[in-house]
């Protein structure tokens, strides 16, 4: 056993060695980049440097809009370096060492894949832009900006998990050029006025970690420099951008590379991609992925095709796992899980326990309990008069006048008590403004809290024929808004509990549908609160529901009504899982990483991946009313999918002073 070994001499002595930060700013100036008149961003990191330590040196740069209006949502995409569309690194020569494409992309997936939420909460949030839309917005309100401080994870010559990059030894400096991405691309935002919003880049400065060795070692460096060169290993991605045009794809990507070490996918919904209202660089899609293999050279990854419908989503969650080397490691959490990462399910089947024509969903959390609300007609004040009426005239439709009568003689009476109160043969005691759920256990209330800003359905065991509503649109200015008093409506709980309801219409910008985020026909639940709520139905069986609820809205945060004065069922809360994280990713490795393998003398070579994807269906295949009965979107011709292949790379210093790279 090591504790039971000695030697003499103590700890081993470290090199010799001082560390200074330098401070290395654009050639061009340190501020005024924007992505329309000053796009690009060149550092120059100079031998004087010495050697590099990437792993403690950052960026720190300053974001801030102009022509944007901040009194609407204003907000920079889930990375700090959202605004990066290409990232290069270039020799003294003008060799390309590194270039990764769609960069800002890359690095919100892989921060959202790899970053754990502890670290999201802190470290990141404070200095990496990785808050939630709240903190992100008030991030762009300040006139001055925002200030963050980054590292090139995604590089593989500047993140720090290699070699010190030893510069004093390089023939020339190397340049950091940063292109700058559309507006559109990396922020969410409209424009103030007439004025086009666009965004700002300030106070560019790279803190670089140097250090410097004995004169000794710079000896002994400088000779193998001369004799036979270094090498040094590092990763990289290459990026391939495909539209796709059917939903069967079977994409070539013939990749340069030494070793693929995995390979990773990403969809975008071209509704979502360079929109003003979502984060396109951190929201995806599945477009309904029903399978998926790779095939690198002649090896298939895996052996068959991957298979996502009847829960098969959780098979790829693991290959993806794989993919980032994070399976079974137990110290490790990551963004997306069982609420965001979700595809094709449940393709003309019922859920568990619903009646014939539920929805179609694989829930991911079900609680059971009571579900209560009363209709519109709880609301007109003659169904909350008092017992004594025979003076005032008051029809199942007051008008006005009656209305304001009724309230006067209310407020002679001085107090108004509902016990007793009879309006279409209920009695009232209580009414809830919106759709309440109490569950049967009262220690299941945080798990719902817990749902707060996910998708749920209303679920019953029969169709209830009461809430069935007419033909016409659901409209955000129609019932909803604009009355004093909440009129009568034909918009019934059947929305919520059918794949389409009877009052589904045309009507897209009003999101009649189970996939957006919006929709009219899926709920969102609130805060918990107490409630107590109860009716006398027509056959005198009472009605009586009390304890701890939690109130529901729809997708426009709208109050869920119900068309019967007093509804109240058993039933259950299926919360659905988003699909807005969701990714592909395959692990390709098949040895270890070793120095004869990588570093040799042919530095590249062409290597054939193939990849197979199979959709339940085209967008355009299935028509308005199926794809409004699925909830995720299906794959659309517009839509873009992002390639990005992992692989290993040599990045060599020649004894010239000049260096090449693989990449």
């Amino acid at each position: 056993m090591k504790e039971a070994q000695y030697s003499s001499g103590g700890k081993p002595v470290a090199i010799s060695a001082v560390r200074t930060t330098n401070i290395v700013r654009p050639e061009a100036g340190t501020s005024g980049y924007t992505p329309n008149t000053n796009g690009v961003i060149r550092l120059d990191l100079p031998p004087s440097l010495n050697f590099l330590d990437t792993h403690n040196s950052f960026l720190s740069f300053r974001v801030r809009v102009q022509g944007t209006d901040v009194e609407k949502e204003c907000r920079m995409d889930r990375s700090c370096l959202s605004w990066v569309r290409t990232f290069a690194i270039y020799s003294s020569t003008g060799a390309e060492l590194e270039r990764i494409d769609h960069y800002n992309l890359l690095t919100n997936l892989m921060h959202e894949t790899t970053s754990g939420k502890l670290y999201d909460k802190s470290i990141a949030k404070m200095i990496d832009n990785r808050g939630d839309r709240a903190t992100r917005n008030a991030a762009m309100c300040h006139p001055a900006g925002c200030m963050f401080n980054s590292g090139f994870d995604l590089s593989g010559i500047l993140n720090g998990e290699g070699q010190y990059l030893p510069n004093g030894f390089m023939q020339g400096p190397i340049t950091l050029e940063l292109t700058l991405a559309p507006f559109k691309d990396c922020f969410v935002g409209s424009p103030k006025g007439s004025e086009t919003p666009t965004y700002i880049i300030d106070n560019v400065e790279y803190h670089a970690s140097c250090l410097s060795f004995s004169e000794a070692y710079n000896a002994r460096f400088a000779e193998q420099v001369r004799t036979r060169g270094v090498d040094m290993s590092f990763e990289t991605y290459k990026t391939h951008t495909t539209t796709l045009v059917n939903k069967s794809v079977d994409l070539s990507i013939s990749q340069n590379a030494a070793s693929v070490k995995g390979v990773y996918h990403v969809l975008r919904s071209h509704k979502k991609y360079q929109s003003e209202e979502y984060d396109s660089l951190s929201t995806y899609k599945s477009g309904n992925l029903k399978s998926v293999q790779w095939q690198l050279g002649s090896q298939l990854y895996p052996k068959a095709p991957i298979q996502l419908e009847d829960d098969g989503v959780t098979s790829l969650y693991s290959h993806n796992l794989l993919s980032l080397n994070m399976f079974r490691n137990h110290n490790l959490g990551a963004n997306w899980d069982d609420t965001n990462f979700h595809s094709t399910e449940l393709v003309n089947k019922t859920q568990a326990g619903g009646f014939t024509t539920s929805y179609k969903a694989l829930p991911v959390r079900r609680l059971y309990g009571r579900w209560i609300a009363n209709g519109p007609a709880s609301y007109i004040p003659s169904a909350i008069v008092p017992a004594d009426t025979t003076a005032l005239p008051v029809s199942n439709t007051p008008t006005q006048a009656e209305i304001e009568a009724i309230a006067n003689f209310a407020k002679a009476q001085k107090a108004v008590s509902l016990t007793g109160i009879t309006h279409d043969n209920h009695v009232f005691t209580k009414t809830v403004p919106t759709l309440h759920f109490v569950p049967n256990n009262a220690k299941d209330i945080h798990l719902l809290e817990q749902c707060q800003g996910m998708r749920c359905k209303m679920g019953v065991k029969a169709a209830v024929a009461s809430e069935a509503g007419g033909t016409a649109d659901i409209k955000t200015g129609s019932e909803y808004t604009g009355n004093k008093v909440i009129s009568s409506t034909d918009s019934g709980l059947d929305r919520f509990i059918l794949p389409i309801s009877a009052t589904e219409g045309t009507n897209g910008k009003d999101h009649n549908n189970n996939t957006d985020e919006t929709s009219c026909n899926i709920l969102y639940p609130g805060s918990s609160c107490a409630v107590a709520w109860g009716g006398k139905k027509a056959d005198d069986t009472e009605t009586f529901v009390a304890g701890i609820g939690v109130p529901f809205v729809d997708g426009l945060n709208r109050p869920v009504l119900s068309k019967d004065p007093a509804f109240s069922s058993d039933g259950w809360v299926d919360v659905i899982p988003d699909d807005d994280k969701f990714f592909i990713g395959c692990n390709m490795e098949t040895f270890q990483q070793a120095s004869g393998i990588v570093s040799g003398s042919n530095l590249t070579n062409a290597t054939p991946l193939h990849i197979q994807l199979e959709y339940q269906a085209m967008e355009d295949e299935v028509g308005n009313a199926a794809a409004k009965l699925n909830f995720y979107e299906y794959v659309n011709k517009s839509d873009v999918l992002t390639t990005y292949v992992h692989t290993d790379q040599i990045l060599r210093l020649q004894n010239d002073g000049t260096l090449i790279s693989s990449s």
